[in-house]
């Protein structure tokens, strides 16, 4: 994690204007679309309620599809990650 000149370590402020789960609520796929300020790699997690992280999925590009028919029914947590930073948050809703 990044320090700041007095070697305190926080988290970056927010880099998107925009960040979309769709479609949302979702059954087999989902997308997600995002605009960075410069192009990095970055990774899709989704937690469920107890907070367990159910899924880890690197993104090549705005607009990936990911798999989420193993996932059961529920609300999940949508975090866009790169290397050291929550770029965004979102929530999932998955249906069966």
């Amino acid at each position: 994690m990044p320090a700041d000149s007095s070697g305190n370590t926080s988290l970056r402020k927010h880099e998107l204007a925009d960040f979309k789960v769709y479609p949302n609520p979702a059954r087999d796929q989902v997308a997600f679309a995002y605009m960075l300020p410069t192009e990095r790699p970055v990774h899709v997690q989704l937690f469920d309620l107890q907070g367990r992280m159910v899924l880890d999925q690197p993104m090549k590009s705005s607009g990936d599809l990911l798999s989420v028919n193993r996932l059961e029914q529920g609300v999940y947590q949508v975090l866009l990650i790169d290397e050291d930073a929550v770029l965004a948050r979102s929530r999932l809703l998955l249906l069966r």
